[in-house]
């Protein structure tokens, strides 16, 4: 059980995407959670760009919203279509946070991006003074404060997560969008074409797992003594330059397929990155190193993604 009474206390919204996914998978272990989405294989099917059925969140103390604003939704279509898709991000977070608050739950978790802090640079901690630098990240940053305020208001408690670069298994082939990301076009580019061109070697990220923001979310819903409303970043075990990452693909890379990976590397210049919390620390289930090598073998017998 999540929080020691019952089942069926978390629901994962978006529970069939990369983070969703890990984060249902460690509450599910934990005795407590119902995957929801749009797919059949959601417990509870829902689609956010309708009205919401009744029974949506019904017997959930928290919502966990998963099923948010990916930076690819503004990347096509130009500005306009940017804007009406962060118009809709809004739209639909407002529409999902009051319907789970009026079903009863005290809990609402968000699933944010390390990008609302701007340029990842420096020491950044949850004190860091937020510089959205795009739509996406402005995106965000408006919808955590709709969900730290529909949940102030109603009397329950909030917890904002700001992943930087996440990785994990936990993902449908079939579904799945994000092959672009650093975590996985890397070591995908390093199986399939035996080359990496990195263009910001010495830009660092944080690499954190699907399943370990799962332990983040479930050690908060342990925490009687945490604020009411709580903004975190969910470190992963492993902050590397961006070059450094790529050496880690070519060489795994290499073991498995015996071809030599060409790396070129760019020029540019990057300040010296620290993605920090003030915190408690979680136990950790995860290293790049132990996804590198099975996200690799998938790489190079799986049929997707079509093109790379």
């Amino acid at each position: 059980m999540v929080d020691g009474r019952n089942h069926l206390q978390a629901g994962v919204l978006g529970a069939s995407g990369l983070i969703g996914q890990g984060i249902y998978r460690v509450l599910a272990k934990a005795g407590g959670a119902v995957s929801i989405g749009r797919t059949a294989a959601m417990q509870r099917q829902c689609d956010i760009d309708e009205p919401l059925q009744a029974g949506t969140f019904s017997s959930l103390d928290t919502l966990v919203y998963a099923a948010g604003l990916r930076d690819e939704d503004m990347l096509t279509g130009g500005e306009n279509a940017a804007r009406k898709a962060a118009d809709t991000a809004l739209r639909r977070a407002e529409h999902v946070f009051e319907c789970a608050l009026q079903a009863g739950c005290k809990k609402l978790v968000y699933i944010s991006s390390a990008h609302v802090y701007g340029a990842l640079q420096g020491t950044i901690t949850e004190d860091t003074a937020l510089a959205p630098q795009s739509l996406y990240a402005e995106t965000h940053t408006a919808v955590e404060m709709l969900a730290a305020s529909k949940a102030v208001e109603a009397g329950g408690r909030c917890l904002i997560l700001r992943p930087n670069a996440v990785y994990g298994m936990t993902f449908d082939p079939a579904r799945f969008a994000r092959w672009n990301l650093i975590p996985f076009s890397f070591p995908l580019a390093a199986i399939r074409h035996s080359q990496l061109e990195v263009r910001a070697p010495h830009a660092g990220r944080n690499f954190v797992s699907s399943m370990d923001i799962g332990v983040y979310v479930k050690a908060w819903l342990e925490n009687k003594t945490a604020p009411q409303v709580q903004f975190l970043n969910p470190l992963g075990a492993d902050t590397l330059t961006i070059g450094a990452f790529a050496a880690k693909c070519a060489k795994v890379a290499e073991q498995l397929t015996g071809t030599k990976v060409a790396l070129k590397y760019g020029n540019s210049a990057a300040p010296a990155f620290l993605y920090a919390s003030k915190y408690e620390k979680v136990t950790l289930t995860e290293t790049i190193d132990d996804f590198l090598p099975v996200y690799a073998r998938f790489c190079l017998e799986a049929d997707v993604p079509p093109k790379c």
